[in-house]
């Protein structure tokens, strides 16, 4: 019901604009393009980001993975930076 009623909308909504849309002689000036050009800038960051977020939310569903953290926890492991810890010890002493 409610798509139908989306359609249905969207429908008169493209019909009114034509119909009782009128020629106009405007000047957009450099400034006004610059900003309709960073609008148009903003939405296809904003849509990138949005994009990567839910594609990384349904990767990690079809791999299983449920953890939200999963790809931005690292090794706990201090073995395997490269590091010798041995100096830090306490039982040394």
């Amino acid at each position: 019901m409610k798509k139908k009623l989306v359609a249905v909308f969207a429908v008169f909504f493209v019909l009114g604009m034509l119909m009782f849309s009128t020629v106009s002689s405007a000047y957009l000036d450099p400034s006004t393009a610059t900003f309709i050009v960073q609008i148009v800038a903003g939405v296809a960051v904003a849509c990138g980001a949005a994009f990567t977020f839910y594609f990384r939310k349904i990767k990690r569903k079809l791999k299983g993975n449920n953890d939200e953290n999963a790809d931005n926890v690292q090794s706990l492991d201090n073995s395997k930076d490269g590091f010798d810890d041995s100096e830090f010890d306490e039982d040394d002493e």
